[in-house]
């Protein structure tokens, strides 16, 4: 199970729109960049910059915190999330 701690709660993970699902669960990048996981606990986290830095159009950042309310062992049903992540993105509000 993944826990948002104090150290993470304002940290972003980058989720994979081209990838797909998994399991019904969000794909995210993988620690050092390598892979896509539907576990948070194998996935790098960003700073919101590094993330917007490193997004893409088909590679959306999402706010950890913003996850909360779907996190299970993955992140299963967070399609409003990532809805309102894509449209921060589009319109870059950091």
């Amino acid at each position: 199970m993944f826990v948002i701690t104090e150290e993470n709660k304002n940290k972003y993970v980058i989720c994979s729109l081209e990838r797909g699902y998994a399991y019904n669960s969000l794909i995210f990048w993988g620690k050092n960049s390598c892979g896509y996981y539907p576990n948070l606990n194998e996935c790098e986290q960003y700073t919101k910059e590094e993330a917007y830095q490193h997004a893409t159009m088909d590679d959306i950042p999402i706010k950890i915190s913003e996850l909360a309310p779907y996190l299970a062992v993955h992140v299963e049903h967070a399609g409003k999330v990532l809805n309102q992540a894509i449209e921060n993105y589009k319109n870059r509000k950091i």
